[in-house]
């Protein structure tokens, strides 16, 4: 079998197709199709079938963000992977000064022109260029899923650095071990490991509404550091 056949039979049933073949797929994705496509504001809103339901899902993040955000109050607080700023208003509520990072210009363009108080960086999560101890509130929405695993923990690294040693972090991250081009799950325990020694001190399911997803997509956690 050819890897166009492996391929074709991984859309009808992708939970049984081979480590391996997603493994090159995903290269092969990252190198020689990734790098060519003409980004669009549409694609930023995937997983959505109209408008509807977009708004239907916006609605529940910002409840559990808001649950999640409870009782916060900072002096600067860093948004990572920002995107267009869908959630960037709601962050900002919460501190005096917003920094929000993401590595795609033409989202910070539009995120720069709809919130002007926000301060918007061209970067990565690898890269962040903060001094150390720099926040006291730190959330990243359904970004870190997306890092490659042999990048996670210089990205991880990077926001314990910038995070005061008694800051807080949010995250809402995939924490089923799926099979996807763009997405790594990492269990509940893993992300204890990953952070530590932040602690995790709150939890809950992120449910999420729409045709494209599961009922629960993974989770949105707060850590703390006593």
């Amino acid at each position: 079998m050819n890897f166009l056949n492996l391929l074709i039979k991984g859309t009808r049933n992708p939970h049984h197709v081979p480590p391996f073949i997603i493994t090159l797929f995903r290269a092969y994705f990252d190198r020689y199709v990734r790098r060519r496509m003409r980004f669009t504001h549409k694609e930023v809103v995937t997983g959505v079938s109209n408008y509807a339901e977009f708004s239907s899902r916006l609605y529940m993040e910002v409840q559990l963000l808001k649950k999640a955000l409870k009782g916060c109050s900072a002096q600067r607080s860093l948004e990572v992977g920002c995107g267009y700023a869908r959630l960037t208003p709601w962050i900002a509520e919460y501190s005096k000064e917003h920094h929000a990072v993401d590595a795609e210009s033409k989202l910070l363009k539009d995120a720069q022109m709809l919130y002007p108080s926000v301060q918007f960086h061209k970067v990565t999560v690898q890269n962040l260029p903060f001094p150390n101890n720099y926040f006291a509130l730190c959330v990243s929405w359904t970004v870190l899923q997306h890092i490659p695993p042999e990048e996670l923990p210089r990205a991880v690294r990077e926001v314990k650095r910038v995070l005061k040693a008694n800051g807080i972090l949010i995250i809402a991250e995939e924490t089923e071990n799926i099979t996807a081009l763009d997405t790594w799950g990492h269990s509940l325990g893993e992300w204890k490991e990953l952070l530590s020694p932040w602690k995790l001190v709150w939890h809950t399911g992120r449910k999420v509404e729409t045709t494209h997803y599961r009922k629960y997509a993974g989770m949105v956690m707060r850590f703390e550091r006593s």
